[in-house]
């Protein structure tokens, strides 16, 4: 017995102290256990009061539903009453119009008859003015073109008698000046006659007053002699003459100094005794344009000074 009595103390004492062990292992195993168990339980908690909110949400949508939907209905009811209300305006309208339409339509064809017929009219009248118009155009066009064609062949004529006219005062002009050409030759001779019997000192105090008079003369012979056609017989004849006595002139130690188409200076013994404007010229320019009398000259020394006309640029 006593044997027994201590196998089983032996066996008691070896099965509390394995239950120590096995508690001390299944705290430890337990404790995380736990410990997630917490955290489970605090997300139940939190995701329980999310599903609260979202109750109250859904709560409230599900009332702004009802709101909604009983506007709906009362819209639709409206709709209904004013779909009604339409109609039966439509059909009064309609009934209405179609009596407005129908008396219309009669205005409307009487009128547009009128209105053909006025449009029918007025293009009428306008092709008939037209055709007056362009008519009386055609007839102040002739009568100006046969108005045109006589003055033209007025004007011809007066240009072809003024021609006749102006070649019979040339050819006569022509005639005079070669006629005085011939005397201013005739007393030049005679001058140079003269001179040849003179003294010396009868020369030095001849009068010259008659050689002037040729030289203004033979100068305003010269004036018209430029206004000529260069290439007409009579001017290239005339200016030959021309050339002559101004020879002669310096064969008796006279001499007709040529001004003309110089320029102006105050430095020479010139009297002017006309001026003008002429666009041509450089402003400020001064240019002799018109000889009245010559400047003349005997062995060299001035005896007339030249009397000119000068053209003056702007």
């Amino acid at each position: 017995m006593k044997k027994i009595a201590i196998a089983a103390l032996l066996i008691i004492s070896q099965i509390t102290f394995a239950q120590q062990l096995t508690s001390e292992e299944l705290k430890k195993d337990i404790s995380p256990l736990l410990k997630k168990i917490e955290v489970l339980e605090n997300n139940a908690s939190k995701q329980a009061r999310d599903i609260e909110g979202l109750n109250l949400k859904l709560s409230t949508a599900n009332k702004q539903i009802d709101s909604l939907e009983n506007k709906t209905v009362a819209n639709e009811v409206a709709i209904s009453q004013t779909k009604t209300d339409l109609a039966n305006k439509i059909t009064q309208s309609g009934v209405v119009s179609d009596g407005k339409i129908k008396t219309v339509s009669k205005d409307l064809s009487k009128n547009s008859l009128y209105g053909i017929i006025g449009v029918l009219l007025a293009i009428l009248l306008s092709g008939v003015l037209f055709l007056f118009w362009k008519k009386r155009q055609d007839i102040d066009k002739s009568e100006l073109i046969n108005k045109l064609d006589n003055s033209k062949k007025e004007i011809n004529k007066e240009i072809e008698s003024t021609k006749s006219s102006l070649n019979t005062i040339e050819q006569k002009l022509f005639e005079e000046y070669n006629k005085q050409v011939a005397g201013i030759e005739q007393i030049f001779l005679s001058i140079s006659e003269l001179n040849k019997e003179k003294y010396p000192a009868a020369i030095l105090e001849q009068d010259h007053s008659l050689t002037l008079r040729v030289a203004d003369e033979v100068t305003r012979i010269n004036t018209f002699v430029n206004t000529l056609d260069p290439t007409k017989q009579e001017a290239i004849a005339l200016k030959g003459s021309v050339k002559r006595i101004i020879d002669n002139f310096k064969a008796n130690k006279y001499e007709i100094v040529d001004l003309l188409g110089q320029k102006y200076d105050d430095r020479l013994n010139i009297i002017v005794v006309g001026e003008s404007i002429d666009f041509n010229l450089n402003s400020g320019e001064e240019k002799i344009t018109k000889i009245i009398k010559p400047l003349v000259k005997y062995n060299g020394e001035q005896i007339q000074a030249a009397q000119v006309e000068i053209s003056i640029g702007q």
